[in-house]
């Protein structure tokens, strides 16, 4: 265990000097760094899978099902990780489920039988540890579990079955709007497709939904009264005015009104998506042009905070030598031609 969470670790650390490397000397565009990143967190979780899958088959023996089959694994990404949109210090927003409840382990030096809901609870439990905690080479990436279904009340994997009952029954708003960015990312990439599928009646409705609007208008007021409590509302680049969540919510808000007629709208990145609502007349040109600016702005931006010591921020420094750093390793000789570009793309969003 500790040879693979060492290599895991290592191999992290040599490619984020690779990817940063590239990113501040400008030889890679932001698509290509955020699909790096998310590349690199892919290749970390199969290698996970695969190391404590052998591991936890040699204690309990292989899961299989009823019918005499080998139960299957898969994990979603969500988030920026289901868009290939990873920052250098993101967390990876995942969703762990197996095919079926039905069946049990069969052989292991334990000599014990468990059912396939222990299983994979186990291996999820293994492989999030792997990945998140902190060791003496530091840690792969931090994993975040909090959106499946019951968040941190459920159980960490899910069966197909009681996802697809979870998400018709009792499936909220602002999870229909997660689900737009879900990919299968390692494991069964044929089970998380089958996932997906079972749940898309749920996230793309075949009527026009516009009390959709009205919900993400409300998670929207709600982060901006957060905000204002901690006094972040200028300084913060996710979540502040004219941030990048702004520019996330109207993408997904149009998706989700016009994505269950038209299928060419079901794109999980944000630069893509925009320039797919651009093409099916739902945005200017002009708009499409100036939100793709902002959002690649910003989230270089956010990636120079970020390579910093991977502080988990998304607000800029309060310092003026550390605001001048920023500017600098952003392209900029100075504050001020720094603050002043920031203002007109953050205009520009809430425009």
């Amino acid at each position: 265990q500790e040879d693979c969470d060492r290599l895991l670790r290592c191999y992290k650390a040599r490619q984020f000097l690779r990817i940063g490397g590239r990113d501040l000397c400008g030889l890679a565009a932001l698509e290509e760094v955020t699909a790096e990143l998310s590349a690199l967190a892919a290749a970390s979780l199969q290698i996970a899978i695969e190391y404590y899958t052998h591991r936890l088959q040699q204690e309990y023996g292989q899961p299989v099902t009823e019918d005499g089959g080998v139960a299957e694994f898969t994990v979603l990404g969500m988030g920026k990780f289901g868009g290939h949109e990873l920052n250098f210090s993101s967390d990876i927003d995942l969703i762990y489920c197996y095919s079926t409840m039905c069946g049990q382990t069969s052989g292991g030096s334990r000599g014990e039988q468990i059912e396939l809901r222990r299983y994979f609870v186990k291996l999820s439990e293994m492989i999030s540890r792997a990945l998140h905690q902190p060791t003496a080479d530091g840690f792969v990436f931090r994993v975040d579990t909090r959106l499946r279904p019951d968040g941190n009340s459920g159980d960490l994997a899910i069966s197909l079955n009681a996802a697809e009952t979870y998400y018709e029954s009792w499936g909220q708003s602002w999870e229909r709007a997660a689900m737009i960015k879900a990919r299968p990312v390692a494991g069964s990439m044929k089970l998380g497709e089958e996932l997906l599928a079972r749940l898309e009646p749920f996230i793309y409705r075949r009527f026009l939904d516009f009390g959709m609007i009205e919900d993400i208008m409300l998670m929207k007021k709600k982060i901006d009264a957060s905000l204002n409590r901690t006094g972040e509302g200028e300084l913060n680049l996710k979540l502040g005015r004219g941030g990048i969540r702004e520019i996330e919510f109207f993408i997904q808000a149009l998706q989700l009104v016009n994505g269950g007629k038209n299928r060419l709208l079901r794109e999980r990145n944000s630069l893509k998506a925009l320039r797919l609502l651009g093409e099916q007349d739902l945005i200017s040109e002009e708009e499409v042009l100036s939100l793709q600016q902002a959002y690649r702005f910003l989230r270089t931006v956010e990636h120079r905070i970020q390579i910093v010591q991977e502080r988990q921020t998304h607000s800029l420094p309060t310092r003026a030598a550390e605001m001048l750093a920023l500017a600098r390793r952003s392209g900029f000789s100075d504050i001020d031609s720094f603050s002043r570009m920031l203002k007109v793309h953050r205009e520009e969003v809430c425009r």
